[in-house]
Formats: structure tokens, sequence, C-alpha cells
């Protein structure tokens, strides 16, 4: 008896927690009402921004300024805990900036329709999902459109080294993944990623941002990844957020986050020479894997 109301006190303190998040009144960004178009690359500016999380006083953000360029590859990189998931967050107006203002090819972002955003805009995180369902929905789930293009599915699943299951797996681009189902096909970790790269891929995006991309997946495939996302560069803007410096190395620019401000810019080649604290980065890591 005295076990069983100890769990009735521990299900009543569950059951409290979650009656009072159903009472939360969220916070939601600004929604303009200009539509986005996305047609071309998107131009971004953080301009002046500062962002303090609700409920705390420490600015995470201090002040930044810096402008990611229409089709080209942006790397951000810093220490953990520098601010570059809350840039990221920022962008993707989860939040609303404390001060400052973010800029969408000239215009404040907070003007565009968010709904209009995000058909353009797509992300993948270091937690991204994995569906148990076939691998042609893993690809066109992020797709506002309802027509399977099977040739676009396979050219996409070519960019990230996946083409190869559409011919390995028993029912093709119609074999359900994962174990949840009967004679579901279950993929390794980096597959399930690269698929994950798939599915932000195939929008053809006007804005690409890739956290911690490659976490997961082997030197050869990442290398391949990169190839492909070389040749669609022109036609989108990248966000890199990394720690490993074979991927940072593949962007045009990248842009060194240091306590909540913007530390350095430049190249990969002209950081090691005038950024002490990137060569810092650079060379732990070169050691710590030098054999």
């Amino acid at each position: 008896m005295l076990a069983s109301w100890g769990y009735i006190n521990i299900f009543y303190i569950y059951i409290s927690n979650w009656v009072a998040f159903l009472k939360l009144n969220p916070k939601t960004p600004k929604s303009g009402d200009i539509p986005y178009k996305g047609s071309d690359p998107a131009s971004i500016e953080f301009r002046n921004v500062s962002f303090t999380y609700p409920g705390t006083s420490y600015k995470v953000l201090n002040n930044i300024s810096f402008k990611l360029e229409a089709g080209k590859t942006t790397a951000l990189v810093g220490l953990n805990g520098a601010g570059k998931t809350t840039i990221i967050k920022l962008l993707l107006r989860f939040y609303e900036p404390t001060s400052g203002a973010i800029f969408l090819n000239g215009r404040d972002i907070s003007e565009y329709s968010r709904d209009t955003l995000y058909q353009h805009f797509s992300a993948l995180f270091q937690d991204f999902v994995k569906y148990d369902r076939s691998l042609a929905d893993n690809v066109l789930f992020t797709s506002s459109s309802d027509d399977r293009d099977v040739d676009r599915i396979l050219k996409t699943l070519s960019m990230v080294g996946l083409k190869y299951l559409a011919n390995l797996l028993p029912y093709g681009l119609d074999t359900v993944l994962g174990r949840r189902f009967e004679n579901g096909q279950q993929l390794s970790i980096g597959q399930w990623q690269r698929l994950a790269m798939a599915r932000a891929l195939y929008k053809s995006p006007s804005l690409l941002i890739l956290d911690e991309p490659t976490a997961s997946v082997d030197a050869i495939s990442e290398n391949s990844i990169f190839d492909a996302m070389s040749q669609l560069s022109r036609n989108m803007t990248t966000v890199i957020v990394a720690h490993r410096f074979t991927t940072i190395a593949h962007s045009d620019k990248i842009i060194v986050i240091k306590d909540g401000t913007v530390h350095a810019i430049g190249s990969h080649t002209e950081l090691l020479e005038q950024s002490e604290f990137y060569r810092k980065m650079f060379y732990a890591q070169v050691h710590y894997h030098d054999y």
C-alpha cells in the first residue's frame, strides 16, 4: 500500500506538469503577411543582433553583425555554448531577437509570412527524425507537392550517396524502413543521416541549414556529399554549424563565434593566419587525429 501511494504521488507530479504545460501561452515570433517567393538564393544579414532567452538575464548573443552571401556556403564555428545554435534558431524564426534585426534579401525577416519562409527553408539538425515509412516517403516528407517524382527522388538520393538503396532494398523506393513494421529494413545511423539530408535537399531550398550534417557519416561519404552539394551551391545559400574541420573546409566563408560575439570572419586559410583562437581549435583537432 505504501509503495502504491508513492507511485500515485509520482504520477500526480507528472500530471501536474502536463496540465501546467497545456496552460502555457507560447510567445510566437511575429509573422508578417508578405509572401516569400524563394526563387533565388537567400541573402541574409544579421545587424546588431542580441538575444537573451526568456527567463534569463545572460546575453547568449551580444550585438553580432554579419552577412550570408546569396549562393555561398558559410560555416559557423566556435566552442560549445558560443551561440551558434541560437543564431540558427533566430534565423528559422523560432525566437525574436532581443534587439537588432535580421534581414532577408534586404527586408526585415519578420515582415515575411513564416509559412512561406518554411516552404523555401530546409534545416537538418543533429536530432533528425527517422520515419518508419518507405524510402521514397522519407525523401518526400518536406515537399509541399503531392507529386511523386521518381527521377527527382533518385537524383536527390544520388547527391547523398544513397541511390544504390533503390536497387538494394527488396521493394526499391517502396521498401518500408525501420523495425516498427513487418519486413521493415533497418539502416545504419550514417545512412539515416544522409537520408535526412536528402529530405532537406529535395525541395531545392533557397536557404539550407545544416547542424553537424556529417557527424555520423564516414569520410568517403562526407566527401561525396559535399562534392554533390558544391554543384548546387549557386542555387541556394547554405549555413553549416560544425566542429569537424573536414566539414568546415568546404565553406566559402567561416564565421568564428566566441562568447556570443563575432570573433573573426574569413576563409580557412585566412583564419589560420589571422586568428589565434581559430588556429588553436584547428590544431587541437588535427593533433587529436594525428596518428
